[in-house]
């Protein structure tokens, strides 16, 4: 079998198997009874459980990527981002009130700056952080079990690849300069394997409730987020139980 053919992969949100970014839009989920837009919402405003006013604006960011800029401290970024979006929407320029963006609009030109901001970074950040990615999927799956579960269903038993970039070679896989190297860790795509193994396996009902690790302190806006029921979940946005969602059982 072709190597292509027993891999899944994407580089962005838009491709066939887009969904399964972390960047991709349309997978709302609910935590603490609060709405957060994306996963990567949730995981970005988890970096910060003691600034529950960086979590807000993170929270309120436009976008994925955006939420990803502010976390980063890219405010200016962040904002040129939305504003960009919002004027093509309405298909006219008021190129005056946009700067091309450059690293010189970035809030993170300013080492003082950006040390300062990075400091309010949970300081076991980078041990924890792919358990907080595990837990943000999950969440994810069981906010979207339908529309999400079907998309994991569909990749079958094959490999799940990011096409990242090499500063990104933590969370998918880059392509050497020679062509001959996938070269990385694909953590995300690790995670997403294991996560439609534990969906196809028949006994599945443990994926219906989400409890988060008490050892990760997961903090969001002051409050300890508290276990996502899949069934609770239901009630508060007011879907029943149907033949759509049964689809998805084994």
């Amino acid at each position: 079998m072709n190597i292509q053919n027993r891999v899944v992969s994407f580089i962005k949100s838009e491709d066939e198997f887009g969904g399964l970014s972390n960047l991709a839009e349309g997978y709302p989920l609910l935590v603490n009874g609060g709405s957060v837009p994306s996963s990567e919402h949730l995981y970005q405003a988890l970096k910060f459980p003691d600034h529950p006013e960086i979590q807000d604006r993170i929270l309120k960011a436009g976008s994925p990527a955006d939420a990803v800029k502010i976390a980063s401290n890219k405010v200016l970024a962040g904002v040129q981002t939305a504003l960009s979006r919002r004027v093509n929407q309405q298909k006219f320029a008021v190129t005056s009130q946009i700067k091309p963006y450059s690293k010189k609009t970035e809030a993170t030109q300013n080492p003082a700056l950006k040390k300062a901001h990075d400091a309010k970074i949970r300081t076991d950040w980078n041990q924890v952080k792919l358990e907080v990615m595990d837990f943000c999927l999950r969440a994810k799956l069981i906010n979207n079990w339908v529309q999400f579960g079907e998309l994991l269903r569909s990749t079958g038993d094959r490999e799940i690849v990011l096409k990242a970039l090499k500063k990104e070679s933590y969370w998918g896989l880059f392509t050497s300069k020679d062509g001959y190297c996938r070269c990385g860790y694909n953590h995300l795509g690790r995670l997403l394997v294991n996560l439609r193994d534990e969906l196809n396996d028949p006994d599945n009902e443990p994926l219906r409730v989400l409890a988060p690790p008490a050892h990760l302190n997961l903090m969001l806006l002051g409050t300890e987020i508290e276990p996502i029921d899949r069934s609770e979940h239901l009630r508060q946005v007011g879907t029943r139980f149907s033949a759509q969602v049964a689809e998805v059982r084994p």
